[in-house]
């Protein structure tokens, strides 16, 4: 499993992915960074968060909670 973190905040990508490293065993992450204020969060390519959707920045708990549905195949909470 791949994270990839899309960001114009650093501060908020790092934040999240040291949340993501501490809780899972997930190494393979990615902070990529992007323009006009986007927050994007993809595993394995799909897209799990979407700031520009949802109009605030997510928290861990939202992130963690969305990275195990998406590992057990179950559907996204809406926040794309």
């Amino acid at each position: 499993m791949n994270i990839i973190i899309e960001y114009c905040d650093i501060s908020e990508a790092s934040e999240l992915e040291a949340v993501i490293r501490e809780a899972t065993t997930i190494k393979d992450i990615v902070l990529q960074e992007g323009s006009g204020g986007v927050f994007d969060i993809f595993v394995d390519k799909t897209k799990i968060y979407s700031k520009d959707k949802t109009g605030r920045f997510p928290t861990p708990a939202e992130i963690l909670d969305e990275i195990i549905r998406y590992d057990i195949g179950r559907p996204t909470c809406g926040l794309t």
